[in-house]
């Protein structure tokens, strides 16, 4: 992933917050980035149960409870580094 670069744009129940990947680093930000690539609303009952594996990102924006705009290669890629975390944490 070091050539990967992409920002993210969270929306949590009106909290907010970006997380920037550029070559092969992760910045994160309380408030807003410029021209998010991507950017997610959810409640943060919703943020938890993805983070702690109990629910399915697919399946949680299929039931409406992820609004997600931008590049679906960003949107994938960010699940794929969610499971790399998890993984990592024995989750």
């Amino acid at each position: 992933m070091g050539e990967y670069s992409q920002s993210y744009q969270f929306d949590f129940d009106g909290k907010r917050f970006a997380v920037v990947l550029h070559a092969g680093r992760c910045a994160s930000y309380s408030g807003e980035v410029e021209q998010p690539d991507v950017t997610m609303q959810m409640p943060i009952s919703t943020l938890l149960s993805l983070l702690n594996g109990s629910m399915n990102a697919g399946v949680a924006h299929m039931n409406g409870e992820v609004s997600c705009r931008g590049t679906k290669n960003g949107s994938v890629k960010l699940q794929a580094i969610f499971e790399l975390f998890l993984d990592q944490l024995g989750v």
